[in-house]
């Protein structure tokens, strides 16, 4: 466990030294993303206060290797929830954000949460970005639950120091700017809306999910997807063994078993029709 986590630390600290020696032109685009613990509005201090329904407020940090800079997406709990639906519409923000540096390559690296980021609806995500021609190839490195010390870990650290000098927070307007000017070189702040949150798991829909044969997706390190092999997915875990994993809806093998066999009816996804 320990020589897992030492091997994905020591690939972050390898691309974090590729991107100082590249720069932020690079056609590798290293990112790292995380989401901070759920913040609190208003924030006050007095005991009352302490015992009454909180409004939450999520903040997810991508931050950008290669221009060494965060950005955080902040939304709260009456726009959307904080699980693999919001992540990827995070990072699909991003990307629209960012596509017009030009790069065709990205890596990833994440933490071991499987409800947020280790799941099929992140490597659906990412294909689709591929069958629509925005990437050559897209890796994701997962790193090990309560091993791993990323970036994103030290923005959040400076987030949190500002915050425990303020005395009082009463509106996420406060937060945002806050987290705004938590560093020296200044956090981007993006506050999302509702209209940039997507139904990736509604793009389950488009293949049969098939699980690996060597070992369980949750075992797998690094997930690597290319352009030309647009349904699959490679897999591989820390022991060194790996195989691609084909997604075309069809016959091409025995598909994932389901607990829950009950049809739930998904909302309109916009990833469908864009």
């Amino acid at each position: 466990h320990q020589k897992a986590a030492e091997q994905q630390q020591a690939k972050l600290s390898k691309a974090e030294q590729e991107c100082k020696e590249a720069g932020p032109g690079s056609s590798t685009r290293f990112i790292s993303i995380d989401l901070q613990q759920t913040l609190t509005c208003p924030r006050l201090n007095n005991q009352r206060a302490y015992f009454r329904k909180k409004f939450n407020y999520h903040n997810l940090c991508i931050y950008d290797l290669n221009s060494c800079k965060a950005n955080c997406f902040l939304w709260d709990e009456t726009m959307a929830m904080k699980g693999s639906n919001e992540i990827n519409s995070c990072l699909l923000k991003w990307i629209e954000l960012n596509k017009s540096d030009g790069f065709k390559d990205l890596v990833i690296f994440a933490d071991n949460c499987a409800g947020q980021n280790k799941n099929i609806y992140v490597i659906l995500n990412c294909l689709r970005l591929l069958h629509l021609g925005d990437f050559d190839s897209i890796k994701i490195e997962f790193m090990v639950a309560g091993h791993s010390y990323m970036p994103c870990d030290r923005a959040f650290g400076s987030i949190e120091n500002k915050i425990r000098k303020q005395s009082t927070i009463n509106n996420p307007d406060e937060y945002a700017t806050l987290i705004q000017t938590a560093t020296a070189g200044g956090i981007n702040v993006v506050r999302m809306a509702q209209e940039d949150f997507f139904d990736v798991k509604a793009l389950k829909s488009l293949i049969t999910l098939r699980r690996p044969k060597k070992f369980l997706f949750t075992e797998g390190r690094t997930f690597t997807l290319v352009k030309t092999k647009p349904w699959d997915y490679h897999i591989k875990n820390n022991k060194g063994s790996s195989e691609y994993v084909n997604l075309e809806k069809g016959r091409k093998g025995p598909p994932a078993k389901t607990k829950n066999k009950v049809k739930r009816h998904e909302p309109t996804a916009p990833l469908l029709t864009s």
